[in-house]
């Protein structure tokens, strides 16, 4: 590309099919503008050798746009086409990735920094990166910091958040931090900023609750999920000989006084939890402690005009956020005189999977194993119904969405005698 008051350069090569210089040295050279306009024109020039080297110098306001260059010789004509514009510093854009999530007690943190001009190239040059606190509470003083990183053409770095900003640990509230970044090109020093966040948590996981019914039949067993994760929702790897704890009474009063029992966190950091009812129970006051932090959930029995219906059907999903070529595990649980229970999995709106079992008599749960196939992603639903002797049509459904829908794999094989 070149720019208005630029000399333009320009050499022909006259060769024959063996690339070697023609015999044939007069041609024809013609320049023309953008608007196809014959600016100047070179008639029988000799190209010495095969060679014709000329220039022009373009004037301080020429016709923008494709400028071309035609050469005629035997009859044949070449084109040669550049461009005369204005030229504009490329804009370029600056990502900054941090964890979604930190704690106080792991709150050192990755930072990569990175920078791309418009049409994809990378950037190099210096970040500078500054943290901060989103809000600040009365009379807090946050500590001033900046560190400063080469990006060639990626930067990257770790950040104590909690050291950097010297911020004392806060039981109640979790923060926004803000990451500030002033990157600066090395091409020509111009500066552009980027930012990112994270939530910064006084716990090291969440302990929640997840409810398979909404309220408990009394004389019955009531089944509930506790589910222990990281604040990204994947299943959180803690210390082995840490038990998860759990108790539950008939009120606020009786939880307090009654023991706990001890669970050991499963892989998937899903426990199922099972409490006797007696026909007097009218409502479950449950909490639950994982390593300092617990969970509450309180259920009751359900009143007269919600026991219309004496037939349930729930299902939860035990693999969280499962890939194509898992196998993703549903349980199933069922109220009322099942016997035959039907499933059916759609995903992009084509039927993909669609089974039948038979229920043995007093069965109420099931477990049912789907494998994950690519017409599934990114999300498919399970419906499952069955009906009633007295005709009643009980259904449930589920959405389950599906990772990693765009990675490929290529597999190789190699043979011994080759290699």
């Amino acid at each position: 590309m070149y720019k208005p008051g630029h000399k333009v350069q320009f050499r022909v090569l006259v060769l024959d099919p063996y690339l070697k210089p023609s015999s044939l040295n007069r041609i024809d050279v013609i320049l023309k503008d953008g608007q196809n306009n014959r600016v100047k024109e070179w008639k029988r020039m000799e190209a010495t050798k095969g060679v014709f080297s000329n220039e022009i110098q373009l004037s301080p306001n020429p016709v923008l746009g494709d400028w071309s260059i035609v050469v005629k010789a035997n009859g044949k004509d070449q084109v040669k086409k550049f461009t005369v514009a204005e030229y504009v510093l490329p804009k370029f854009e600056v990502s900054v990735d941090v964890p979604q999530h930190a704690t106080y007690a792991n709150s050192t943190v990755p930072v990569t920094i990175s920078a791309k001009y418009t049409f994809g190239q990378p950037v190099k040059g210096e970040a500078t990166i500054k943290v901060r606190p989103q809000y600040t509470f009365f009379k807090e003083e946050v500590q001033e910091n900046s560190k400063v990183i080469k990006a060639d053409p990626i930067g990257k770095t770790e950040i104590d958040v909690v050291h950097a900003l010297a911020l004392e640990d806060n039981q109640y509230y979790e923060r926004t931090i803000l990451f500030d970044v002033a990157f600066k090109e090395d091409l020509t020093g111009k500066v552009l900023n980027g930012s990112a966040s994270l939530k910064l948590h006084h716990a090291r996981c969440k302990v929640d609750f997840q409810k398979i019914v909404d309220f408990l039949t009394p004389g019955e067993m009531y089944k509930t999920l506790l589910k222990i994760s990281n604040w990204d929702d994947t299943p959180y790897e803690g210390a082995k000989n840490t038990p998860v704890r759990v108790r539950y009474g008939k009120g606020w009063a009786d939880r307090e006084n009654a023991p706990w029992r001890d669970y050991q966190l499963p892989l998937s950091g899903l426990i199922e939890l099972n409490f006797k009812t007696q026909e007097e129970t009218e409502v479950l006051n449950i909490e639950a402690e994982y390593m300092g932090v617990s969970a509450y959930d309180t259920v009751v029995k359900k009143q007269k005009e919600d026991c219309r219906n004496s037939s349930s059907l729930d299902l939860v999903v035990l693999n969280d956020r499962p890939k194509i070529g898992d196998t993703v595990e549903v349980d199933v649980f069922t109220k009322g005189d099942a016997v035959f229970l039907s499933h059916i999995v759609i995903g992009r709106g084509v039927l993909t999977e669609a089974k039948t079992k038979i229920l043995s008599e007093g069965q109420h749960t099931m477990r049912l194993k789907i494998p994950i196939t690519p017409n599934m992603a990114p999300f498919c639903h399970i419906v499952l119904v069955y009906i009633t002797n007295k005709g009643e049509l009980v259904a449930a459904e589920k959405e389950i969405k599906v990772d990693n829908v765009l990675c490929n794999f290529v597999c190789t094989i190699t043979h011994m005698r080759y290699t």
